[in-house]
């Protein structure tokens, strides 16, 4: 493999881009396999519009679909695009939020399956132990 040059690495904006549209990605299909889950700080207008709770749009509805950003763009475009988006560092910090939620959710749904998981042991080696815990204290009843 070749290796990257500082001029065929991709722009920090298209970085941002291409998280933006791979966490919008996944929110889909987290909504459409188990219901309508979206964070606390996000709700849907009845145009369809992914909203937060400061009122700003969404970056997932936003989002331009392809990623070629090589093409130069009208100031005035850029300047809505920005003033819809935020700039880059609040964009930034908004996808690291969002990021660090889902990792949170992840490893709680995670430790929930190991403790379901634990408790079947217990509950089928339970009687295994309570025979063995009554055999060494001697509180064994038998039929005799």
């Amino acid at each position: 493999m070749a290796a990257i040059t500082s001029d065929q690495r991709p722009s920090i904006l298209s970085r941002v881009e291409r998280l933006d549209i791979m966490l919008g990605y996944l929110e889909e299909l987290r909504s459409s396999r188990g219901g309508v889950e979206r964070s606390p700080g996000t709700s849907t207008t009845s145009g369809g519009a992914v909203t937060t709770s400061d009122g700003g749009n969404s970056s997932v509805d936003s989002s331009p679909k392809s990623l070629d950003h090589r093409r130069c763009r009208p100031i005035g475009d850029a300047v809505v695009e920005t003033q819809v988006k935020g700039n880059l560092i609040d964009r930034v910090e908004h996808l690291e939020i969002r990021l660090l939620k889902k990792k949170k959710k992840k490893k709680k749904s995670e430790k929930e399956k190991s403790t379901r998981r634990n408790g079947e042991r217990r509950t089928r080696g339970g009687g295994l132990m309570r025979l063995i815990t009554s055999c060494v204290k001697g509180d064994l009843e038998t039929k005799e």
